[in-house]
């Protein structure tokens, strides 16, 4: 506890003197300067640790790793070339080196006493740049060893990929959605083409509109059916008589019922207008009959629209995840490789597991799981596990890297092959998805509106939809099914069967990966890339999802 990485592996009693060799230094100049390292340990067990890392050297000074080393009876001297880039210097800092004690079994921190120092400008310039020496500055290496960390749920990762996950589920409902959805809508473009360019026919759904906002049996009713019917027969409604309806209702083949009732209803009107008596005009289902007319007059029924909508939920079962995290952080804080560590990482990782087949944020689901079953050493359980992972996050860097530490660290000597396919299949669905709704929704624009730009882009979606269902079909007929390997050890036979002999000397390590080429009861025959073969237990594989 306490020791830091930089731990110079000292212990105390120990001393550290510093000398600079010229104290009158120009910028850029190398200068020597000497550490005593006074210690009762041997002289082969005092090692100087890079004084490349010590903070207060760096941006200031160019440090030479390489070390003068010499003997001394009360202990080691070390020379080092060091060249100073900032003439704002004033002194050779102070240096710091962690030793422990064994007094008070802790580790301490040695500080040296700087060394007063001048330096000049040399050439108008007051600083070099220290990328002007060549390989002064640290290249990062990638670590392979270990995984990445485990993600977390949030709103920007669900935006960005669960509308990837969920078209892709729904492939084959969204697909049908399209050409469902043209039908249904089909009239009513239809209907919207014509009005935009029948002026009769506009003015006809203009008047049916005014008689249906009327209130039934009144004056305003009975002058609308009239207007109604007038603008139907291109007349002028103040001179709409009731031979005009008679005629003009024969002529579209109204019931004799509705011809009558409207004939009854100019009597009334024409009594109201010229009888003393002043009768009130009888009741009569106007709507009905306004409704029969106008049906009649289109010669097609009235089209009810259906609005559909899909929504897809993504309640995460919170408390499978909360569970799952919380067993994950119990098991980092116990004791490294004990049984109590390995089964909290399991429990996590079945729990990460079960969340993820539910289908909520399966991609991080099955990131962590591998990283738990990665903390148990199931090589095979954890790769299989980021195999799932990159089917929801195929260009995530993280799982990428996970999985080729992982894939290091198996035994059984087999190279894996890169995917033939750069475009996942899931991208492709939910591409296709993407497009085959929106041809159709260009297409009924352009059956109203029949303009040249969306013909061209229907044409151009019709060909996307084409070449992504192409490029589908093909990788779907040339997939196979893969597998990992995920017990300790399995001897692969030469047919489906403990009584067949041993296909290959070695058993097959877990984290070996596969091809499927057949299966038959409990056993199965895989293919490795290099083109083996072999036949295995079934229950002592893993299977990915296609």
């Amino acid at each position: 506890e306490g020791r830091l990485p930089g731990f110079s592996g000292w212990f105390a009693p120990i001393r550290v003197d510093v000398s600079v060799k010229d104290t009158e230094l120009k910028l850029g100049q190398l200068m020597e300067v000497e550490l005593k390292i006074v210690s009762s340990a041997p002289h082969g067990m005092i090692e100087l640790p890079y004084l490349s890392r010590q903070r207060s050297l760096r941006g200031r000074f160019l440090v030479d790793d390489q070390l003068g080393r010499f003997w001394r009876a009360d202990g080691t001297t070390y020379k080092a070339r060091v060249r100073v880039l900032s003439s704002s210097v004033t002194a050779f800092p102070s240096l710091r080196f962690q030793s422990f004690n064994p007094e008070s079994a802790r580790y301490e921190i040695l500080t040296t006493e700087p060394v007063p120092i001048s330096v000049h400008a040399g050439d108008g310039t007051g600083l070099i740049d220290i990328s002007a020496y060549a390989g002064a500055q640290v290249s990062l290496v990638p670590q392979q060893a270990g995984v990445w960390h485990n993600l977390e749920d949030n709103v920007m990762d669900d935006l960005m990929n669960t509308p990837v996950v969920q078209l892709a589920d729904w492939f084959w409902l969204l697909i049908l959605m399209g050409p469902l959805t043209f039908i249904l809508l089909l009239p009513q473009v239809r209907e919207r083409r014509r009005r935009a360019t029948d002026s009769d026919y506009r003015e006809r759904v203009a008047a049916y509109q005014a008689f249906k906002r009327c209130a039934d049996n009144g004056q305003e009713k009975w002058h609308a059916l009239l207007r109604l019917m007038a603008v139907s027969f291109q007349t002028n409604a103040t001179a709409w008589t009731v031979g005009d309806s008679r005629r003009a209702l024969e002529s579209i083949g109204a019931s004799d019922q509705d011809i009558e009732q409207v004939v009854a209803l100019h009597a009334s009107q024409d009594d109201q207008e010229f009888s003393p008596k002043n009768p009130t005009m009888p009741s009569v289902d106007f709507s009905g009959i306004g409704q029969r007319i106008f049906r009649l007059i289109n010669k097609s029924a009235l089209i009810v629209l259906f609005l559909i909508s899909l929504g897809f939920s993504s309640d995460l079962d919170a408390s499978e995840w909360s569970a799952a995290e919380a067993l994950f952080d119990q098991a980092m804080t116990a004791q490294a490789g004990s049984d109590e560590a390995v089964s909290l990482f399991s429990e996590s990782a079945f729990k990460f597991q079960a969340v993820a087949e539910t289908g909520e944020r399966p991609g991080i689901a099955w990131y962590n799981a591998g990283n738990a079953w990665f903390q148990t050493g199931a090589l095979g359980r954890s790769i299989a596990a980021y195999r799932e992972a990159q089917i929801f996050r195929p260009f995530d860097a993280l799982i990428r890297d996970n999985l080729n530490a992982a894939r290091q660290l198996t035994l059984t000597d087999v190279p894996q092959s890169a995917s033939a396919w750069p475009i996942p299949a899931i991208c492709l669905k939910a591409a296709l998805v993407l497009v085959s709704l929106s041809f159709w929704i260009l297409l009924l624009l352009l059956l109203r509106y029949r303009t040249r730009f969306l013909l061209v882009a229907s044409l151009a979606l019709g060909l996307s939809g084409f070449l992504l269902a192409v490029s589908l079909l093909w990788q779907q007929t040339q997939s196979v099914r893969q597998g990992v390997v995920i017990v300790g050890e399995v001897v692969a036979r030469k047919g489906p069967g403990y009584a067949y002999a041993q296909a290959f000397d070695q058993a097959l390590q877990d984290g070996l990966e596969f091809q499927l080429i057949e299966a038959r009861a409990d056993w199965v025959f895989i293919q490795f890339t290099d083109g083996r073969q072999c036949w295995i237990p079934g229950s002592q594989v893993q299977f990915i999802s296609n």
